[in-house]
């Protein structure tokens, strides 16, 4: 055989790329050839516990709930391995893979979202997250990072349905240029507590715009300024939820002795002390056309957006598109982008995943250990390369030709690589992923046994007779047979993938992408192989 022509061929050359590719991924990205680059999922390398609290006991349904819930907000977020399971009636334990200290608290913060979407128009609910259309939120079409002298904004689309809105349009009906206040997780039965000097740009007559956008029908959030604290006592103590700034312990130790008193505390979910950052206290301002001030953000009680109503939706249109817009924060320009593409995705992923019926307390998160440890990729490797010359033994014992084994071999190893590589290098290699890729070694060898059969049948028969067909149409008789049996396999797994079931979704997944690659990668460059192999058999 002629490896110089073999190597002219365009299907080895695009196998051998591809070979190159993976094993860069393997090795290489941290420049480092001596170290596996691939992400490991818990039961090899450990990872972070997260305990979440129910602020009540709940029935078998509900916690189900939570659990599925809590699941697709992972997941959505981008980690594709996380452990959540129930613990008793009131607690959800939370295994994620080691992750840097940035993402285990945006994980902290999805898990503390309760997820309740409300739209409210001059006090009156227009819209809520169960009218949202959970596939309609976001998409290349729908959201988007904003730039401009102001800073860096972001924008999120999504559709309701068409109770949604008519709802919304029976509401907006007759208020052109009403803002429409909305918000995440809008605590209830609350009061705001604020230091008086941090809303200096609230005169007299622009405290209207805070009041409207606290204002709810039954349910108002009642602003106390400290230096009111003491007249309104009693006001404050009456209310289930507080919402203070974080320095309250130190410039008010008072008032915070006080409320600690009453009974208010952070892990006390019947009287509950919200701490926010401080700037998370002062309101974001602007001015309508019509010279009226509106808060358009204001992230201790969840107002994400404040946009006013155009004249066309306040007329009786039912529309069911709408969009949620808010900031980035930041000293710098990058701080700023980097704020709002977090803050997109995260409101992205609570909405879409729907709302936790019960609310959650979340505790601190500590290092578990690996339940496998690292040596089960070695024990892995080594029995994935066992498996291999196993295979090879019994096609040598089948065919009685050493050298048909050496290209089987290593053809199925080399999509072994190539599927490690992507699903370590773009997801997480867990135990069901590794199932997945073993799997690879038996789907990959009875396809290529397919190859070999037809291309080692020197005749075919045909309208009662015989005749002579060339090694490169044995081939194409043969991959006939392997995109069937591939689309059966596909389909099958289709299903695992879509179930939403985290323990089963890597091994779906891993078997797909393995038969993709051997379809249009390794099986057309086995059939070459085979065709110069043998090219008057």
């Amino acid at each position: 055989m002629n490896y110089n022509n073999l190597l002219e061929d365009r299907k080895i050359q695009v196998w051998v790329l591809c070979i190159v590719i993976a094993l860069g991924l393997i090795f290489l990205k941290d420049l480092n050839p001596t170290t596996l680059d691939s992400n490991f999922g818990i039961e090899f390398i450990g990872g972070v516990r997260i305990p979440v609290t129910l602020e009540k006991s709940v029935d078998s349904d509900t916690m189900a709930l939570m659990v599925d819930t809590i699941k697709q907000r992972i997941n959505k977020y981008g980690l594709s391995q996380a452990v959540v399971r129930p613990l008793g009636s009131n607690q959800i334990i939370v295994e994620i893979p080691r992750a840097d200290s940035s993402a285990i608290k945006s994980i902290e913060d999805l898990l503390r979202e309760q997820g309740h979407f409300q739209a409210i128009i001059d006090g009156r609910e227009a819209v809520s997250g169960s009218d949202i259309i959970s596939g309609s939120v976001g998409g290349a079409a729908n959201e988007q990072i904003t730039k401009s002298d102001q800073g860096v904004g972001w924008e999120l689309g999504f559709a309701v349905d068409k109770a949604g809105a008519e709802k919304f349009s029976k509401t907006a009906l007759g208020k052109p240029n009403y803002p429409v206040y909305m918000f995440l997780d809008r605590p209830s039965d609350a009061v705001v507590l604020v230091d008086e000097a941090g809303l200096t740009q609230f005169s007299a007559l622009n405290k209207q715009a805070l009041d409207d956008a606290l204002k709810r029908e039954g349910d108002p959030i009642t602003l106390v300024y400290y230096s009111e604290f003491a007249a309104k006592k009693d006001l404050v103590f009456n209310k289930t939820v507080i919402v203070a700034s974080k320095k309250i312990i130190d410039s008010n130790s008072s008032i915070y002795s006080q409320l600690l008193s009453a009974g208010f505390k952070a892990e006390n979910s019947t009287k509950r002390l919200l701490l926010k950052p401080d700037e998370e206290l002062i309101p974001r301002t602007y001015t309508t056309e019509k010279g009226v001030l509106v808060v358009s953000e204001w992230k201790a009680i969840g107002l994400l957006s404040g946009p006013v109503l155009s004249p066309s939706l306040a007329n009786g249109l039912v529309s069911q598109f709408y969009q949620v817009t808010g900031s980035g924060s930041g000293a710098t320009a990058k701080e700023q982008e980097d704020s709002a593409r977090k803050e997109l995705k995260s409101l992205k992923v609570v909405i879409s995943s729907g709302k936790l019926p019960v609310s959650t307390i979340v505790g601190s998160s500590y290092s578990i250990a690996s339940s496998l440890s690292t040596q089960f990729v070695s024990y892995s490797f080594i029995a994935l390369f066992a498996a291999a010359l196993v295979v090879a033994g019994l096609i040598v014992v089948r065919y009685r030709r050493i050298k048909l084994a050496i290209p089987i071999i290593l053809v199925n190893f080399s999509e072994v690589v190539i599927l490690f590589s992507i699903i370590g290098g773009f997801g997480t290699l867990d135990l069901s992923a590794m199932a997945g890729i073993i799997t690879l070694i038996g789907t990959g060898v009875d396809d290529q046994i397919i190859i070999t059969d037809e291309v080692l049948r020197k005749k075919h028969k045909a309208d009662g007779g015989e005749e002579e067909i060339t090694a490169i149409e044995r081939v194409k008789r043969a991959f006939s047979i392997i995109m069937t049996n591939a689309s059966v396999v596909i389909v099958a797994m289709l299903p695992l993938l879509l179930s939403g079931i985290v323990e089963i979704t890597g091994f779906a997944l891993a078997t797909i992408l393995g038969v993709l690659i051997g379809v249009f990668i390794t099986r057309p460059a086995f059939g070459v192989i085979i065709e110069k192999l043998y090219p008057r058999a």
